[in-house]
């Protein structure tokens, strides 16, 4: 396949649609497959009769209702006696409490069209901040959940019953199990960043600076520079012209085309969420699929995605910092190929905003 259309199509697909503590020895990433360990089990709701585990896709619960995308999620569904429901989901971020802040008073956005109604009495629970919430369209059936962060985490359950007193119930219920599922996975501290600039109070340098270079890539093998795109995947999400900006494209040694933007958005922390699922930007007519995981990054807001459309595979992912949005977007053979070489990448990118 031609280079040039590579790169056309690693675009079109996605746009239609601090030193470590030397006494702490360093951890890995999160993976989802390690945050499924903590889910509630069959046993922790043996009281409320359970009836089966519902087969549901692993995306992240909060979804656009908060400014970030979790770096690792996992998430299960039960059906119990008498039509009642319960899910659970697992979720880390680099600032959870921020998003139980982003998410008070906003709830509805979890469940567009129902009303919101006093959430469920936690408890004293030890963990580091929490909230609740219920959500009815008729004050007959209710949906309740609660979350509450603690160290990277943030653990959310959700209860879907007759009553506001019956669902609340089943979700203060089940706290106390899901925090054991937290200490079996362990609790690390949330790692903090400086809080996200005001609009206008940062003048960034030039993007160009902080644009991956062929020095970047040798880990990458033989890699050959193409011709950038015109527009950027975020440009063509936003439908808004950066204030700066700087593409590069580049052909991997495995076929593989990478195009790599760096720009400056007035509030970039705030437009990222046209590339979560909700908008559709990110896979258009195509299938949407959880994107790659790096782990955190010295970012503000960090989102990943890929999308299966007819003969064409491709993931990407964004990060923030400052009023700098850095967006790698790779199109390639398989789409496990494209989220593994998105993963390697990211945190290369991430490492050039230094360079700014």
């Amino acid at each position: 396949m031609r280079p040039a259309l590579l790169v056309s199509m690693a675009v079109s697909l996605l746009a239609l649609g601090c030193t470590a503590d030397p006494d702490v020895p360093p951890l890995g990433p999160r993976t989802s497959a390690e945050l499924t360990s903590a889910l509630v089990t069959e046993g922790d709701l043996a009281g409320e009769g359970v009836v089966a585990r519902v087969e549901s896709e692993q995306k992240p619960f909060l979804g656009a209702c908060v400014p970030d995308s979790p770096s690792a999620h996992a998430l299960a569904r039960w059906t119990l006696r008498e039509d009642r429901a319960v899910t659970h989901a697992v979720e880390t971020y680099r600032r959870p409490a921020d998003m139980i802040d982003a998410l008070r008073d906003r709830e509805v956005c979890l469940e567009k069209g129902m009303r919101t109604a006093m959430g469920p009495v936690l408890g004293a629970l030890d963990v580091d901040a929490q909230h609740s919430w219920c959500l009815t369209e008729d004050d007959r059936h209710y949906r309740c959940g609660g979350v509450v962060a603690k160290g990277d985490l943030l653990v959310i359950i959700s209860a879907d019953a007759v009553g506001r007193n019956e669902t609340g119930t089943i979700v203060a219920n089940l706290f106390p199990a899901a925090l054991r599922g937290v200490e079996r996975v362990g609790v690390r501290p949330s790692k903090v960043l400086p809080a996200d600039p005001t609009p206008g109070e940062w003048a960034p340098g030039d993007p160009s600076a902080a644009l991956l270079t062929l020095d970047d890539l040798a880990g990458e093998g033989e890699v050959r520079s193409l011709k950038p795109p015109a527009a950027s995947v975020a440009q063509l999400c936003l439908l808004a012209t950066p204030e700066a900006q700087a593409i590069g494209s580049w052909r991997l040694a495995d076929g593989s085309v990478v195009v790599h933007s760096v720009e400056s958005y007035e509030n970039a922390a705030g437009q990222v969420r046209v590339f979560t699922r909700d908008s559709r930007c990110t896979y258009g007519d195509g299938r949407w699929e959880p994107g790659p995981e790096w782990g955190h990054l010295d970012v503000h807001v960090q989102v990943s995605w890929c999308s299966t459309r007819p003969g064409v595979r491709g993931c990407g992912g964004v990060v923030v910092r400052g009023d700098l949005m850095s967006t790698v977007v790779v199109a390639a053979e398989t789409t496990a190929a494209a989220r593994a070489a998105v993963a390697r990448l990211m945190p290369l990118a991430v490492a050039a905003l230094d360079r700014v």
